[in-house]
């Protein structure tokens, strides 16, 4: 074994010990050279790190915060945004855009947005002008949308106009309307944080938000040219579809052709609040607004659907006549006509719901596109005496299979459990039971609409 190191000039040095692995031992003496010419440094204290001064602090903290998406207020800590010294900022007059004139942005050129949060409530700097910056976003989206307004009606009115060749009545002006304004949110992709500033004496934090007019009209621009060429493509399929008798295929491809108009016209009436400029050098290419709503209004006309509603009552008497019509009257308002089948085979829905595709379109008949199968119950849930009268309380429940036949899938379904806004109270039990039938029938009536329309892509369709 090798002598030991007769150097030892710092305490706590490596040495190996007898009967080790002379591998092991060839590393500890390597390590002992390491350690030995690097004099010990590693043992020596480190000096103390240099504290960046505050205004340098705050300058990068600011520039991180160019890099920051709102929402992240509160989740993150920004050195020199969490100090506990506001009046250290680097102070500057007040800026001429915080008196509500950005100067710098002319307004045919930029939209503007001014938010301003006051420091309290336990936040910090960061959160504090975090919010302010939220605000700032919040009021450039606001005066956007302030705008388009007036842009939505019109563009409604040219969707039913188109519809129906003629003028347009309020309700479905309305209807159209909330349509347009649903298919996409405000532009705000490219709203930038031009400006940021203390206002020492109140303690308020001012920022300065700007959406350049011309660069989000390109991106509506670009937005509105690929709606429209997805919407060629699916009117394309849906003829295709159509012209192979498959109806449901096709019903569903006109209506996200059609659904295109809704989307379309949202962002055009963007570009013409943001970007109207732009609009008039540019206009996009146009769609066959009424080739599309009334090639989807056909196709749902053209559908073939058949229901069987099965009832009953807790201690009553009920038929199916009144619910049928609630429901086939819901989704006639939706553009889809629905007949009622014959009297549905013994067993009852459950077993006819279990039924293979082939069982159900023998007895629904070979021509029928989608089967709807129904159901609607009703049970007393208590039964009070009331002065000189005895109260019966019942509710509802409801079930729905919408059955597409020529796929042999199912299309959507609807149910709910004893329905409490179905809750009805009478006098006669009769009464109470037909009652809580007829809320119920309401109820899954508006669901199995909503649920046909989303599935046929109409974006459900609404009152």
């Amino acid at each position: 074994m090798p002598p030991e190191p007769s150097a030892r000039p710092c305490e706590g040095s490596f040495s190996p010990s007898q009967g080790s692995f002379p591998l092991l031992r060839a590393l500890l003496l390597m390590t002992l050279v390491m350690i030995l010419s690097s004099g010990c440094s590693i043992f020596a204290k480190q000096p103390p790190k240099r504290e960046m001064p505050l205004q340098k602090q705050s300058e990068q903290a600011l520039q991180q915060l160019n890099d920051l998406h709102p929402g992240n207020a509160g989740t993150q800590e920004i050195t020199g945004l969490s100090s506990a010294a506001p009046e250290e900022f680097p102070t500057r007059p007040r800026p001429e855009w915080a008196g509500g004139v950005p100067a710098s942005y002319p307004p045919d050129l930029y939209l503007t947005g001014i938010g301003s949060a006051e420091q309290g409530g336990g936040r910090n700097e960061y959160k504090t002008l975090a919010m302010a910056e939220d605000r700032a976003r919040a009021e450039l989206a606001k005066s956007i949308k302030v705008r388009v307004q007036s842009e939505f009606v019109n563009a409604a009115r040219l969707v039913t106009e188109s519809a129906s060749g003629t003028t347009a009545t309020l309700q479905d002006s309305n209807e159209t309307t909330d349509r347009i304004r649903s298919q996409a949110d405000v532009e705000l992709e490219g709203v930038r944080i031009v400006d940021r500033w203390f206002d020492r004496q109140s303690g308020t934090y001012w920022v300065l938000a700007v959406l350049e007019r011309a660069t989000a009209g390109r991106r509506l621009l670009d937005r509105m040219e690929q709606t429209r060429r997805q919407s060629a493509v699916d009117r394309d399929l849906g003829q295709g579809f159509g012209n192979e008798g498959q109806r449901v295929q096709a019903a569903a491809y006109f209506q996200r052709a059609a659904g295109a108009v809704y989307t379309v016209l949202n962002l055009r009436a963007q570009l013409s609040a943001i970007a109207p400029a732009l609009l008039r050098e540019q206009p996009p290419e146009p769609l066959p607004i009424a080739a599309l709503v009334k090639e989807a209004a056909t196709s749902l006309e053209r559908l073939r659907v058949k229901m069987a509603l099965f009832t009953d009552a807790e201690g009553a008497t009920v038929t199916p006549a009144d619910a049928e019509a609630l429901i086939a009257a819901a989704l006639r308002k939706g553009g889809i006509n629905v007949t009622r089948l014959g009297a549905p085979p013994a067993g009852g829905y459950d077993e006819l719901a279990a039924q293979s595709v082939e069982t159900q379109r023998a007895w629904a008949g070979a021509e029928t596109d989608i089967l709807l199968l129904a159901r609607l119950s009703a049970k007393q849930v208590a039964e009070r005496a009331m002065d000189k009268m005895t109260m019966y309380f019942y509710q509802s429940r409801g079930g729905a299979l919408v059955i597409n036949l020529g796929a042999g899938r199912l299309l959507t379904s609807a149910n709910f459990d004893w329905l409490l806004k179905s809750h009805s109270a009478s006098p006669e039990r009769q009464r109470a039971a037909e009652m809580a039938l007829h809320e119920g029938a309401t109820e899954l009536a508006d669901r199995i609409r909503q649920g046909i329309g989303e599935a046929l892509g109409m974006g459900g369709v609404k009152e």
